[in-house]
């Protein structure tokens, strides 16, 4: 029921913002006289209605809008020349009916969101929760718990506003103004110039940080130990065995090491303490880690001296590390001893050195800890098996297998750009270019050139361009060693034999190492089996050695290699993030604080506008613009803060409704005002005959930008309804 309540809320929230700025245009309408035959919320056929003096009062099927007919008012509606028609009043008459509507949606905006700050607006704070390795910010060294405080030189106080201040500048590179609070407890503020990255699928320029996490649950798997334990969405941790647990990381460190045991959960349910017991899920494992850059996400005061995130590690105590697990073995093998550990600075010079550092023993863990989180991304430029057939990659030749070796872009001055890694690929993907690229690659013994068509802005990802899974370590005893799997290889088919699921697609995994190592959980949790394929590609074989439909059974993940895994695969839970509650009191500062904010959202959407005709690494992709869809889930997410965000963001998009409808666009109130501005200068209307084909090419310009808006939204969309 509370699924059909939350639906019911956002279809009448939204629905509400229809009645207001149609309600502009019947009031002024019937103000000026002008006989009004039909006030609708939707279009389609008719759900239910009524009359009232000359007027039908509807509500239709398709919730996408609404409309006031009024008599006389379209090309080819019956004129005959009664003086209540539209077209026989004024031309400023008529103007005040077509912005009648704008200004309501205006004045519905800043009354939501000067009763939306009254109420108190649940935001997230602007702090750095996670980097994702590789992208700008951690290039630029950012650091988990960083405070943005100035996005250039505008101030932001939320996430959100953060979010979009970045998505918005109009520059290849963004300053931030950051507070940094080190072990001492002591805070500096610096300011750090960071790269602008165009996010693959979002069409905006993103810098890779996530927000910071809080400890209350936002997505709950079914079946997991969450669900069965009875956890809500909305429970907020707050203890496990009795300890209070300060951070999600805390708890996830917990269950890690409770593997097949019960633990005692304590929450707060909506003020209520309840205590709930659960048994987390064993981790499975097939005995292979994809070969992996080590790079450090989370760095512990312990650490901090001689760790940085953002810092690769090379080696411990002079053996190459290729997995994240190397780094776990590494610091758990032998005697107690300070490490030598070879680590690649983060930055710019990307300078090596060596420190020195000894781990400390976890209590009752029997291992030892480094104090530090690693993060992995693919070591290599091998691609993938999976190439999309229809993608520029494909349709220049390359292969599964294929090895890059640079890039060169048509550009003077660029050179020959080398790529190592995956992380070199994409950040000569990101330099600014125009329009074609070359990529040299090895296919096995032979050097091979690429040419691909590739507008400025795009990633590997657009480009059909995937890393392969190259396995960089294999497990003495397990089952991969067993079948023969080597370091090295290509792996680049995992299905799910046993249990049959349904639909079969969701059973399989093709050269995605975050898909494979989800089937391998099904598999592991249900006693069920596993069939891989994989390639041996040793260049002094004559041809490349597949491994074709092999069955492995998973097993147990060693408790050592436990303590980095998230609650998603213990618990089948995962927190929100961190929020805090803007309240504004009294009742002039909140409507001071409405106007502010109209006011913001009016000049960010200009900024919007101009950026989609911004110059190449700066523009705004279409990929950018959102529809219905993006609208349900954005009211579905306030909704959930609370009712001071959801008049909030009814607030936002009334005062977007109000500005797009101010475009000059025929069948927009912005396109009635141009045609009347038009008859004012000419002294006479336009023929009916130009009027209805105005009509006509701008109802083909706002569908043809809903269907495109909408198409985008779905591919936003079904992670989001995966979530749900």
């Amino acid at each position: 029921m509370s699924t059909v309540f939350h639906g019911l809320g956002i279809l009448l929230g939204i629905g509400f913002l229809i009645f207001v700025h149609e309600l502009g245009h019947f009031s002024v309408a019937k103000w000026c006289g002008v006989r009004v035959d039909r006030f609708s919320l939707g279009f389609g056929p008719t759900i239910f209605g009524f009359r009232r003096g000359e007027t039908e009062y509807v509500i239709s099927w398709i919730p996408l809008g609404g409309y006031v007919k009024m008599a006389g008012e379209n090309p080819g509606d019956p004129v005959l020349g009664s003086p209540d028609e539209f077209a026989a009043k004024p031309v400023w008459q008529r103007a005040a009916i077509a912005v009648a509507g704008i200004t309501m949606n205006a004045i519905f905006a800043v009354l939501a969101f000067s009763l939306a700050f009254r109420m108190g607006v649940e935001s997230i704070p602007p702090v750095v929760g996670a980097l994702e390795p590789g992208w700008p910010a951690w290039k630029a060294g950012l650091q988990t718990g960083d405070r943005i405080l100035k996005v250039g030189d505008s101030p932001v106080l939320t996430w959100d506003e953060f979010f979009e201040e970045v998505a918005l500048y109009r520059a290849e590179r963004v300053p931030l103004r950051i507070r940094r609070t080190g072990p001492d407890g002591i805070s500096t503020e610096t300011t750090v110039s960071v790269a602008r990255k165009l996010a693959p699928g979002l069409g905006i320029h993103l810098i890779g940080v996530l927000p910071p996490s809080g400890m209350t649950v936002e997505a709950i798997q079914n079946p997991s130990p969450a669900a069965a334990a009875g956890i809500l969405k909305g429970d907020k941790v707050t203890g496990a065995d009795g300890k209070t647990l300060a951070s999600w990381r805390d708890l996830e460190r917990l269950l890690a090491r409770k593997a097949g045991q019960e633990v005692d959960l304590q929450v707060d349910r909506q003020g209520a303490p309840k205590n709930l017991r659960l048994k987390p899920w064993t981790v499975w494992t097939l005995g292979v880690e994809p070969s992996r850059r080590v790079l450090l996400g989370e760095v512990t005061e312990a650490a901090a001296h001689a760790l940085h995130p953002g810092d690769q590690i090379l080696a411990v105590d002079g053996v190459d590390l290729k997995t994240t697990d190397s780094l776990v073995r590494a610091v758990n093998q032998g005697e107690a001893h300070p490490l030598k550990i070879t680590v690649r600075r983060a930055g710019k010079d990307g300078k090596t050195e060596t420190v020195s550092l000894e781990p400390v023993e976890a209590p009752g863990e029997g291992r030892r800890l480094l104090g530090v989180t690693p993060q992995g991304e693919p070591d290599h430029a091998v691609l993938s098996d999976d190439l999309p057939q229809d993608d520029a990659a494909a349709q220049a030749g390359l292969k599964g297998g294929d090895i890059l070796m640079s890039l060169e872009t048509s550009d003077a001055g660029k050179g020959n750009i080398p790529i190592s890694c995956w992380a070199d690929l994409e950040a000569a993907l990101a330099l600014p270019r125009n329009g074609r690229l070359t990529l040299h690659y090895m296919r096995r013994r032979e050097a091979m050139t690429a040419v691909l068509e590739a507008p400025s802005g795009a990633s590997a990802l657009d480009l059909g361009l995937r890393p392969a899974v190259i396995i960089g370590e294999v497990r003495p005893g397990s089952p991969a060693a067993v079948a023969g799997i080597l370091p090295g290889d290509r792996l680049r088919f995992v299905r799910l034999s046993s249990p049959p699921v349904e639909p079969p697609g969701l059973a399989v995994s093709v050269s995605d190492w975050d898909s494979m190592a989800e089937l391998i959980q099904v598999a592991g949790r249900s006693g069920g089996t596993l069939r891989l394929d994989w390639i041996h590609d040793d260049p002094s074989l004559d041809a490349p050695n597949l491994h074709r439909d092999v069955e492995l059974p998973p097993v147990p993940v060693e408790p050592l290699f436990t303590v980095f895994l998230p609650t998603s695969l213990t618990l089948g839970a995962a927190p929100g993030a961190e929020t805090f509650v803007i309240p504004v009191k009294g009742v002039w500062l909140p409507f001071r604080e409405g106007l502010k904010r109209a006011r913001f959202e009016v000049l960010k959407i200009g900024r919007m506008v101009s950026g989609f005709f911004a110059p190449k690494g700066e523009s705004l992709s279409p990929k950018a613009l959102g529809g219905p869809i993006s609208i349900v889930m954005g009211a579905s997410n306030f909704l959930d803060r609370g009712p001071g965000s959801f008049l909030f963001f009814l607030g936002f998009v009334s005062i977007n409704l109000a500005v797009l409808n101010l475009m000059p666009v025929p069948v927009l109130d912005g396109g009635l005002l141009l045609m009347l501005l038009i008859e004012k200068v000419r002294g006479a209307p336009l023929g009916e005959k130009t009027l209805a084909i105005a009509q006509y090419v701008g109802l083909a310009m706002v569908l043809s930008l809903v269907v495109f808006a909408t198409y985008n939204d779905i591919l936003r969309a079904i992670p989001w309804f995966r979530s749900l």
